[in-house]
């Protein structure tokens, strides 16, 4: 039997070893939730690596020169050489933030910030690393932080011309207008997370023929603003996802708006190929008219071709259609340009009308339509006899374009009014 004193003393030490229990058990704990996060990176000499946020640790600029390697198996089972560095004693909710660099200013990387847990990365130099930690470890993709668009347009440097996040999870947007750009070009490529230089090799681009081509250095995008006539443009760029920022990124090119007509000419023989000739007028709609007289030309025939933005020469091959009385307009022998027989015309002076259907291209849906300066139709043919030629003394031509008597013809091909008939 325990007397009273020795029960009260044997009742203390099991609360004391209770109460021991317990504090241990929070003091594991923790431990437990301290953790560490190691920075793996492959790199072609000993890089450096700055960070900051960290309570224990401080990195001045340039940063911890990495020494130490260490070998680790990716998924396909092959050994990789890494440099590394671990940060130990980190709270669970901690991440860090870091850059990589050789010599500093020059060659570092980007800011990576908020990095929870082991990442392994490849350092290139001159800005450029990807991450590839799914590679090592089949866990998460690489974040898509900033999305931009620098090119000679906007200066190659800073936040100019900053996607943003558009419908769905992996698609940016950027509406860039070009007003303000004298230049017929513009030179750009895609920049993802400040580090990623992406142009012509490196994307799958969607745009009209003509609009996007590879410019003459570095593999950039270059965009004709004076073929394409719009000034505006939408940019969609979309990312495939995966382990690199760098890889399976699709750009998108679209003009807002139709192309801008500055100025239809009509350019030819008749008066000359270059300077400001034969300047069409704007009528309704995207027609624009000019009523040729060509009183003083002696020639037979005329040869012309449609001028549209002092860039666009479109001749027999690159028009829709050509509407005119058969003789009147047919194809050249040089160059596919229109050629007018003002003989089978019998007439001096036409009305030109040019309409375009409008798109995007200024170049694309150009229709030419040719008529007798006060015909309404070109169709209407009046005071037929049943011989087809008419009675109103109208001026008859063979197919050589020789005038002929309309009495007695022989049967045969004749040409009045611009028509062709049978006799």
């Amino acid at each position: 039997m325990f007397s009273f004193n020795q029960l009260t003393i044997l009742i203390m030490k099991k609360k004391f070893t209770y109460l021991f229990s317990v504090v241990m058990a929070f003091a594991f704990l923790g431990t437990v939730q301290a953790k560490e996060i190691t920075i793996y990176v492959q790199a072609d000499q000993q890089p450096n690596l700055h960070f900051w946020g960290i309570p224990n640790e401080t990195s001045e600029w340039p940063g911890v020169k990495l020494t130490e390697t260490t070998t680790v198996n990716n998924l396909e089972g092959t050994p990789v050489t890494f440099y590394y560095k671990t940060f130990t004693n980190l709270e669970e909710e901690s991440g860090i933030s870091f850059l990589f660099n050789y010599n500093g200013d020059s060659d570092k990387t980007r800011d990576i910030n908020g990095v929870m847990e082991d990442r392994y990365y490849i350092y290139k130099g001159n800005h450029e690393y990807e991450d590839i930690t799914s590679l090592m470890t089949g866990k998460a993709d690489d974040v898509i932080e900033i999305v931009q668009l620098p090119g000679d347009f906007s200066g190659w440097n800073g936040d100019a011309n900053t996607f943003e996040l558009g419908e769905g999870r992996y698609n940016y947007v950027r509406v860039v207008d070009f007003s303000e750009v004298t230049a017929d070009f513009v030179t750009f490529k895609l920049l993802v997370n400040n580090g990623h230089w992406l142009g012509w090799n490196d994307l799958i681009i969607n745009a009209p023929d003509g609009w996007t081509q590879e410019a003459a250095a570095d593999g950039n995008i270059q965009l004709n603003l004076k073929a394409i006539g719009a000034k505006q443009f939408t940019f969609i760029a979309t990312w495939a996802g995966g382990h690199m920022a760098s890889a399976g990124w699709k750009l998108s090119i679209n003009a807002d708006a139709d192309a801008i007509i500055n100025k239809v000419q009509l350019p030819g023989t008749f008066n000359e190929w270059n300077g400001d000739y034969a300047e069409l007028t704007k009528a309704e709609g995207n027609a624009y008219t000019y009523l040729l007289d060509l009183s003083e030309v002696s020639e037979p025939t005329v040869a012309f071709k449609l001028l549209v933005n002092d860039h666009h020469w479109l001749g027999y091959y690159d028009l829709v259609d050509v509407v005119a009385p058969d003789g009147w307009a047919e194809e050249s022998i040089d160059g596919g340009n229109i050629q007018l027989n003002l003989t089978a015309a019998d007439t001096k002076k036409f009305k030109i009308t040019a309409t375009w259907a409008g798109g995007t291209v200024a170049s694309a849906g150009w229709s030419l339509k040719i008529t007798d300066e006060n015909a309404t139709d070109i169709s209407t043919m009046i005071g037929r006899n049943d011989k087809g030629l008419s009675t109103l003394g109208n001026p008859v031509y063979d197919l050589s374009g020789r005038k002929v008597t309309n009495n007695n013809l022989p049967r045969g091909l004749y040409i009045q009014n611009g028509k062709k008939f049978i006799k």
